[in-house]
């Protein structure tokens, strides 16, 4: 009798769940073939990027082979269209037809292909019309999506002849080292390299015995506790800037790129690009007679630079930081080098107290109310920046200065709800698909239950079960993941136009450029954030003994490792809710507010740093050793093909967020993983070059084409216009006022000095 009520009782619902997956699938099937049947229309009109979006867009309801098929059919269409295009493009650029050929290459650029080889194309089309502006922003934009260092480290040297006009000179093998060893430390000052030298400060070499009533001003302020900026919620992580446990000022384990280029001074002497380096080396260590010598110099040598307004803005900041009280001046500029150094190394909080110290000292000079305003304002603190801008404005009665001021109070504003907008759209674009790789159907996604999810793997690929167990995640269509993620960079792009160092947009920004292979440019983003008091984060499945698989948002701060614990997942991968949500969202709160109250009642294991024996790359993951124990933390996959055959490529990706653990809570004995061949895995490639070359087509390309054209100045600007008709604000003084904010965000960044002669061949292939 019990076991006949049982069946009354429990099939009924059981039937009813089975029904509602088949009324849920049969609703999102019929939803992509609309789509598809759109995309078809759209194609035989023979609009084929339009075509691709709604192909792609029909992925994300349900995974049909048809729609997949038509775009790797579109793909290869539209990379043929744009090849056609390089090629005509060519032929006018032979017969010196500069501005037929750019048109014929703006119009390919349309196609949403190739972008880098076209911005390449461009930036030489346009060099030689004359207009060395336009010609720069496009190689800015080939440089974004330049496939290898070695490409963007011989375009950069490009990047820096465009801008001063120099002719490199012939060098001999052992300049070019000098300069090739400086030109690399320039890349990662703040990550490796430190921008301090041994030349020490011009100021305190005058004043080796100073009287008793003046105390001697040190050649460079201490180091100093982080400040908030802005004050932590609760939660938020103690405070850290990323090279606290990393460095030890002068003498620290960091390599110098201002004493590297002491050592090629003599092989880059007629370079204007050299010059400018020196002179942001004088002006870091507080040596501002010789920084303004150099930049003097550097104008003479390039009267016609790109930067000349600015450089010539540089020269009278320096002059007016010369012209302050003996005693208060040698403090003040002490502390406008520390700053200087930290904004170079993106420690913004200590550029901050910096600026502030030397507004306590100096409060009538305006420069510096002038760059707290910009500082804060480039964060987002929307009152702080206010308040700022209105003491400069109290101070400096030039009625240009006090107009420059009061447009920068105007739009504060308008600015914040523009800003608050674009993060709002790309969250929701981002929380989706992170929600769909981990699988969290409790999570805001319950029709998507009735679509059976893959654990990492791609379709078309056989994958062994350990193989497949290496993999992070669960598979998203690639097609719709790389539209939505380039959606999310176009919401995140207006946001951080208006809001360099935004905590929330930097936040969403560093996860898509590690989805887009770029670990430099997400490190960028995680410097924001960790200035502000934040942890550093990312989304992994952490796996141990046991069975123990669990999906998880890693948070990492300055003395400790959070994993927050989003579900947990049996055999075949169903996901089940953890004890205690992960947060509002369900993901470990995305995006923090630093300044909103956070609530930290989480399913969680927290990690004290002494907690860790060892962490490295591993077969395409990351390896966590305890005293008593080991994990495995698989990041996720979603803007590219994770490689089926782990090696070189596998590793690059996970050494990434290797890096993380290195950069920020200071481990520094993880280990990294090979990002060349093995011997084994050379023996390999030549037993299956065709499954090798497709990985890293498939994955390393496609996934750097969802950002290949993302903070570049000419993308900036274009993505400004937009935000300018919806908030009516004169385009002019908005882009002025940009510029002004990127100046003191970006510091003044080192020219790579050029070894090569400028050639301006037009190219089939960018390599």
């Amino acid at each position: 009798a019990g076991l006949i009520l049982f069946a009354v009782f429990a099939c009924p619902p059981m039937l009813a769940a089975d029904d509602l997956q088949k009324t849920q699938k049969k609703e999102l099937e019929s939803t992509a073939k609309a789509l598809m049947n759109e995309a078809k229309s759209l194609e035989g009109s023979g609009k084929l990027v339009e075509a691709r979006l709604k192909y792609a867009e029909s992925l994300g309801y349900i995974e049909l082979n048809d729609a997949t098929q038509a775009v790797n059919r579109l793909n290869k269409e539209l990379h043929n269209q744009a090849k056609n295009a390089v090629q005509k493009a060519q032929k006018l650029y032979d017969a010196a037809q500069f501005r037929e050929a750019a048109q014929a290459l703006e119009d390919a650029q349309q196609l949403q292909t190739s972008g880098p080889l076209l911005s390449y194309n461009l930036a030489l089309c346009y060099r030689q019309l004359g207009d060395s502006q336009m010609a720069a922003d496009y190689l800015d934009q080939a440089i974004a999506g330049a496939s290898t260092p070695k490409l963007r480290a011989r375009l950069s040297q490009m990047r820096t002849v465009f801008t001063t006009a120099e002719t490199p000179a012939t060098l001999n093998d052992n300049a070019k080292k000098q300069i090739g060893d400086f030109d690399h430390l320039a890349e990662t000052v703040g990550n490796g390299s430190s921008v301090e030298d041994e030349l020490g400060d011009e100021e305190a070499a005058a004043e080796a015995d100073p009287p008793a009533s003046q105390p001697s001003v040190p050649a460079a302020v201490p180091a100093k506790a982080p400040v908030a900026v802005p004050a932590p919620g609760r939660g938020a992580s103690a405070s850290f800037s990323p090279t606290d446990k990393a460095r030890g000022g002068k003498g620290g384990r960091f390599a110098s790129a201002c004493a590297a280029l002491q050592s090629a001074k003599d092989a880059a002497a007629a370079s204007a690009g050299a010059t400018f380096n020196l002179a942001n080396c004088a002006e870091n260590n507080n040596r501002p007679d010789e920084a303004v010598r150099f930049l003097r110099r550097y104008l003479e040598l390039s009267p016609k630079a790109l930067d000349a307004a600015r450089v010539t803005q540089r020269i009278a900041e320096l002059e007016a930081l010369r012209a302050l009280p003996s005693q208060t001046g040698s403090q003040v500029r002490a502390l406008y080098a520390s700053a200087g150094r930290s904004i170079e190394e993106r420690q913004y909080d200590r550029a901050v107290a910096d600026f502030t110290k030397a507004a306590g000292l100096a409060p009538d000079f305006a420069l510096t109310r002038w760059k707290l305003g910009l500082l804060q304002e480039a964060f987002g603190n929307v009152e702080e920046a206010r308040r700022q801008f209105l003491q400069y404005r109290e101070i400096d009665a030039d009625p240009e200065a006090q107009k420059r001021a009061d447009f920068h109070l105007e739009i504060l504003d308008a600015k914040r709800e523009k800003y608050d907008a674009e993060v709002s759209e790309a969250e929701d674009v981002v929380a989706d698909l992170f929600n769909r790789a981990m699988n969290l159907t409790f999570n805001g996604l319950e029709e998507r239950s009735a679509v059976r999810a893959h654990r990492g793997r791609k379709k078309g690929h056989d994958i062994d079960k350990n193989r497949a167990k290496q993999l992070g995640g669960f598979t998203v269509p690639l097609p719709y993941a790389q539209q939505r993620l380039a959606l999310a960079c176009q919401h995140l792009v207006a946001a951080l136009s208006i809001f360099p160092l935004g905590a929330e947009a930097n936040e969403l920004m560093a996860l898509i450029y590690l989805q887009a292979l770029d670990g430099r440019a997400a490190l960028r983003s995680y410097d924001a954030i960790a200035s502000q008091n934040l942890p550093v984060s990312f989304y992994v499945e952490v796996r141990g003994r046991h069975d123990f698989d669990r999906p998880a948002k890693c948070e990492l701060s300055r003395d400790h490792i959070r994993f927050i614990f989003l579900a947990s997942y049996d055999k075949k991968g169903f996901a089940k809710p953890p004890a205690r949500k992960g947060g509002e969202d369900g993901l470990g709160d995305l995006v923090i507010e630093p300044l909103a109250p956070r609530a930290l009642n989480f399913e969680d294991m927290e990690l004290g740093l002494a907690d860790v024996k060892k962490i490295e790359t591993k077969n395409g993951q990351i390896l966590l050793k305890l005293q008593h124990e080991e994990f495995a933390l698989a990041p996720l996959a979603l803007g590219f093909y994770p490689p089926t055959q782990g090696g070189p490529f596998s590793r690059r990706f996970s050494n990434d967020y290797t890096r993380l653990f290195v950069r920020y809570p200071g481990l520094e004995d993880s280990k990294l993983g090979a990002e060349g061949m093995t011997g084994y895995e050379k023996f390999q490639l030549g037993m299956n070059i065709a499954q090798s070359a497709m990985d890293i087509a498939m994955g390393g390309m496609g996934a750097m084409a969802i950002i290949q054209d993302i903070q570049t100045v000419r993308h900036v600007i274009k993505r400004l216009q937009k935000t300018m008709n919806s908030l009516k604000i004169n385009y002019g003084a908005w882009e002025r006022s940009v510029n002004e904010q990127q100046d003191v965000v970006l510091g003044n960044p080192f020219k790579p000095i050029p070894t090569e002669p400028l050639r301006l061949d037009y190219v089939q292939e960018l390599k």
